[in-house]
C-alpha cells in the first residue's frame, strides 16, 4: 500500500471517529487498549527474561558459588550492545525517558523498533544479570476535577508526573499531586474538593514539581540507588481491620473484629491509650484471643505526630500486658497494606514483628 493509500486510510479513519465516538468515549477506549498492550508486553519482558535466565543456570548448585555469576553479566552487555549497533542501528535509551520525551517534544511519536528493540535488548541484558533488575519508579497522579472539564487539574497533574517519573532522583513509590512528590507511604488524601488534595503526613515532600522542573529536596537512600532486583508478591492477606475507639465502645464489637480478621489495628485516643478499668472490657477479650495467630497493632486516631504508647500509664500498662505491635508515626494506610503483605508471607510471630518494623519508603521512623 502506498503512503498516500495509508494516509488516505487514516484520515478516514479519523473522520469516522469524530462523527461516530465521542472525544471522552475514545480517550477511555484508548486507555483501555494501552492498558491492555501494556499488560502483555509486560508479561512477554518477564517470560523472556526468565527463560534466558533458566538457560543459563538451569545446571547450578544453589548451595555452591559458581564463577559464571560474573562472566555472564559481561557477556549479557556485549550482546545487548551487539544488538543494538547491528540490528537497531539507532540509540534506544532509557524506555521511560524515551517515551516521555516523544510525549513532550514529538506529540507522542515514536520510532518503530522502540515497540520491540527495548523489549529485546532489556531481556537480554537482565537474564543475563547485567542490570539491577527491570525496576522504575511507579508514580500516581490523579485529578478533583474529571479531564473533559475546562477548568480541570488532570493535565497539569500528569505533565507533573511525567516530570517527575523522568527525574534521576525519582525512586520508590511516588505520589504527585498539585505540584508536590510525596513518598507514597507518607500520602494522605485530606481535602475532598481543593486542587491541594494531598499532603505528607509526618515526613517532608519529596520534591516540587513547577513548570515541568523538578525540585528535589530529598534523595533517595543509598539502599535504594544500589537495589538488587526487586521482588513481586501477588498475595495479599486482606483479613487486616481497622478499628477505632468511640465513647463506650462495647468488647464485643473488638471480638468480632478479631474472629473475622488475621490482624486487627486498633486506633486508640491521644498518642495511643487503650482504656480498661470497670467500664472497660477490652482487655478481656484482647486477653480471649491471645496466643491464637491474631495480630494486634495499635495505632492513634490523631494524624500527626504518631503515637506514643509510653508516655503515659494507660498505655504503658496495656502494652507491659499485651504482646502488641505499635505504629509509631506509620499511617494508617501504610499499616493495613503492610499487614496486608506481611501475613501473606509468614505467621510467624517475630518474623512479622521484624517485617512491621522495617522502613520500607519511608513509612516509619522513630
Amino acid at each position: 500500500m502506498k503512503r498516500e493509500e495509508r494516509q488516505s486510510l487514516l484520515q478516514r479513519c479519523i473522520k469516522w471517529r469524530e462523527a461516530n465516538i465521542k472525544e471522552k468515549q475514545f480517550i477511555l477506549i484508548l486507555s483501555f487498549l494501552v492498558g491492555i498492550f501494556t499488560a502483555i508486553a509486560a508479561l512477554f519482558l518477564k517470560f523472556l527474561i526468565h527463560q534466558i535466565q533458566n538457560f543459563l543456570t538451569n545446571n547450578f548448585n544453589a548451595t555452591s558459588a559458581n564463577y559464571l555469576y560474573l562472566v555472564y553479566p559481561v557477556i549479557g552487555i556485549f550482546l545487548a550492545g551487539w544488538f543494538v549497533r547491528n540490528i537497531v542501528k539507532d540509540d534506544i535509551s532509557h524506555g521511560v525517558t524515551k517515551i516521555l520525551y516523544a510525549i513532550s517534544r514529538r506529540q507522542g511519536r515514536i520510532k518503530r523498533h522502540n515497540i520491540w528493540s527495548s523489549t529485546i535488548a532489556s531481556a537480554i541484558t537482565i537474564g543475563f544479570g547485567g542490570s539491577v533488575g527491570a525496576e522504575a519508579p511507579i508514580v500516581l497522579t490523579g485529578s478533583q476535577k474529571p479531564i473533559d472539564k475546562e477548568d480541570t487539574d488532570a493535565r497539569i497533574n500528569l505533565r507533573d508526573a511525567f516530570s517527575y517519573a523522568a527525574s534521576e532522583k525519582s525512586a520508590q513509590v511516588t505520589i504527585v499531586f498539585h505540584g508536590k512528590a510525596i513518598a507514597g507511604t507518607r500520602a494522605k488524601k485530606i481535602r475532598t474538593k481543593s486542587f491541594n488534595a494531598f499532603d505528607s503526613v509526618d515526613f517532608p515532600v519529596l520534591a516540587t514539581v513547577r513548570e515541568g522542573k523538578v525540585l528535589q529536596y530529598i534523595e533517595p537512600p543509598e539502599s535504594v540507588k544500589n537495589a538488587a532486583a526487586p521482588d513481586f508478591y501477588k498475595r495479599l492477606d486482606g483479613k487486616v481491620g481497622l478499628c477505632c475507639l468511640t465513647p463506650g465502645f462495647s468488647g464485643a464489637v473488638l471480638d468480632s473484629y478479631f474472629e473475622n480478621n488475621d490482624a486487627v489495628v486498633l486506633s486508640g485516643y491521644g498518642t495511643g491509650g487503650i482504656p480498661g478499668g470497670e467500664y472497660y472490657d477490652l482487655y478481656d477479650v484482647i486477653e480471649k484471643w491471645r496466643g491464637k495467630g491474631k495480630t494486634l497493632v495499635v495505632t492513634t486516631q490523631v494524624q500527626s505526630e504518631g503515637s506514643d504508647m509510653g508516655i503515659y500509664r494507660v498505655g504503658r500498662d496495656f502494652k507491659e500486658r499485651f504482646s502488641v505491635l505499635e505504629s509509631y508515626d506509620m499511617t494508617w494506610e501504610s499499616i493495613i497494606t503492610k499487614l496486608m503483605w506481611i501475613l501473606s508471607e509468614t505467621r510467624d510471630e517475630k518474623e512479622i514483628e521484624r517485617l512491621f518494623y522495617k522502613p520500607v519508603n519511608y513509612d516509619l521512623i522513630v
